[in-house]
């Protein structure tokens, strides 16, 4: 449902088949290879982002690799002027394994981007999770130098969190140029 305001109200459910060659361990479950079939269901509200201040919520529920599981979540995005938005993002997610301890998911993230104009823009995103307690810096500058035709500067960074310091686990950089084509 789309509201004339903006805001909208969603129902999803989404089929989900996997077929591993091989075993795999995901969070602290061994998965033996064989096919997998599962459905999520989730119901969604984001209030429109016109407004100065605009959040977001949902609940999903479900299952993952045919292990019962659920999703909570919510946002807020504020935007100070036209230019500038920064917003807060915060989930958890609990899965109970068939033969393995729950796993309870718990991620934060936060978010800035500047808007220099509307063809040229960086976007920041900061994560941190509980499963794997490192945080997440993604950083990209985007420009639309003629319509159909972007260049990007990416730049990521991964830290792990020990105690109260954070030690680089990775760091990457990338150019891309983007085209579009019709014909």
């Amino acid at each position: 449902l789309v509201f004339a305001s903006g805001d909208t109200i969603a129902f999803e459910s989404n089929h989900h088949t996997d077929r591993p060659s091989q075993s795999f361990t995901i969070f602290d479950a061994d998965l033996p290879a064989r096919k997998y079939e599962w459905w999520n269901h989730s119901l969604s509200f984001d209030s429109s982002s016109k407004r100065k201040i605009s959040g977001n919520l949902e609940i999903h529920q479900g299952e993952i690799y045919e292990s019962p599981g659920s999703r909570y979540g919510g946002g807020l995005d504020f935007r100070l002027w036209k230019e500038f938005l920064f917003g807060f993002d915060y989930s958890v997610t609990t899965i109970d394994w068939n033969n393995a301890p729950q796993t309870e998911l718990k991620v934060a993230s936060g978010k800035a981007i500047i808007n220099f104009s509307p063809t040229f823009f960086i976007s920041n995103l900061i994560q941190y999770d509980n499963h794997s307690d490192s945080v997440s810096i993604n950083s990209r500058l985007q420009w639309e130098y003629k319509p159909g035709a972007k260049f990007f500067f990416v730049v990521n960074q991964g830290y792990l969190v020990e105690g109260n310091r954070f030690i680089l686990q990775g760091y990457g950089t990338s150019l891309k140029l983007g085209m579009l084509f019709r014909f």
